[in-house]
């Protein structure tokens, strides 16, 4: 059976693509791209205001790894930006500072 990823947005829930096949295609390391051009096209929320949670909070680079790799079907809330509240964009700036941190560690 398939491991689809499900992208919430807008109230609505979508199957967006095959995970194993897609991390095939595009690799670990270029699908996190690969996902953000296609949500600024056919969601038109550019990538500098995407921000994407799984049920753990909003996601850093380094989540995408665990998010796409796991057992299960992947499930991601997309949110722009532009119009979230203060709440989770305070979450999603601490976990992309933190995520700079441990990759400027290594």
């Amino acid at each position: 059976m398939p491991r689809e990823l499900r992208l919430d947005y807008g109230g609505n829930s979508f199957r967006w693509f095959d995970t194993d096949e897609m991390l095939k295609v595009h690799g670990s390391s270029r699908l996190p791209d690969f996902l953000a051009q296609n949500i600024e096209q056919h969601f038109k929320v550019p990538v500098q205001f995407q921000v994407l949670c799984d049920l753990q909070g909003p996601l850093s680079s380094q989540d995408f790894q665990r998010v796409l790799s796991g057992d299960e079907s992947p499930r991601l809330w997309l949110f722009d930006a532009r119009y979230m509240g203060d709440d989770l964009r305070k979450q999603f700036e601490r976990r992309q500072k933190a995520d700079a941190q441990r990759t400027a560690a290594s």
